[in-house]
């Protein structure tokens, strides 16, 4: 594990669930199913955000992010 401590509000989690379960058109399933599948779903997308808004370093330690190249 990544070891950070996601916590997702429990009403996003019954909406996604939700849809899930609308989303199967009634072809089975049960409802514990759709809410770890929820969870596991928005931790996803909120990790992959976390990773997004962080830029990689550059060898020298320093942020790629916002460094600019600088002519002499």
């Amino acid at each position: 594990m990544n070891g950070l401590n996601i916590e997702i509000d429990a009403n996003t989690i019954a909406k996604r669930a939700y849809e899930l379960h609308l989303g199967r058109k009634n072809a089975g399933g049960d409802a514990l199913s759709d809410w770890l599948m929820a969870e596991a779903e928005l931790k996803n997308e909120l990790m992959c955000e976390l990773n997004k808004d962080s830029a990689p370093l550059k060898k020298n330690g320093k942020s790629s992010k916002n460094s600019k190249a600088t002519k002499n």
